[in-house]
Parts: structure tokens; C-alpha cells; sequence
């Protein structure tokens, strides 16, 4: 049985290291590059193209960041970005 402290106590030390970063990483919504591209310096709404064949992009004109869409030259092609907000009633965005 005393061989079986010191392994036991090892893996019980290292499990009690991992448990706090694991809260840490389900903390908030996984920021993206779109999220960047289109929200307000410091913003935090979250940004969806729906995960199509042509999804936007961030891009950089004229040192501002912003959204791209990847299907150009393509025809009858569509792009869009959404954003789904619940909001209380009576809160002034």
C-alpha cells in the first residue's frame, strides 16, 4: 500500500494544477478574427458568417481592420454576417 501514496499523491497534485485552468478556458466566448474585424475597439459582440464555402475575413485597409468577403469573382455567390443579440427590455444599446 505505501508504494501506492507517492504515485496516488503525484497525480492528485497535478489534477488540482489542471482543475483551475480549465474554468479559466470556458470563461467567455472564444473571441475570432471577424469578432476583431467588426466590433468597436474593446467590443464584445459576437460575429457569425454562418461557416459558409466563401466566409469573411479580417483584413487591414487604410490601418483599420475589417471584414472581407472571399468570394469575389465567383458568380451568384452570396456573403453575409450576422449577429444575434438578447437584450432586456428597456437597455439602450
Amino acid at each position: 500500500m505505501k508504494a501506492f501514496r507517492k504515485p496516488i499523491a503525484l497525480l492528485v497534485a497535478l489534477l488540482m494544477a489542471i482543475i483551475p485552468l480549465c474554468g479559466f478556458a470556458e470563461a467567455g466566448p472564444v473571441r475570432t478574427e471577424l469578432d476583431d474585424a467588426l466590433n468597436v475597439p474593446g467590443g464584445t459582440l459576437s460575429f457569425s458568417d454562418g461557416g459558409t464555402e466563401y466566409p469573411m475575413q479580417a483584413v487591414t485597409v487604410d490601418e483599420r481592420v475589417c471584414a472581407k468577403t472571399t468570394n469575389q469573382a465567383v458568380g451568384r455567390a452570396t456573403s453575409s454576417v450576422t449577429l444575434t443579440a438578447s437584450v432586456a427590455a428597456g437597455t439602450v444599446l
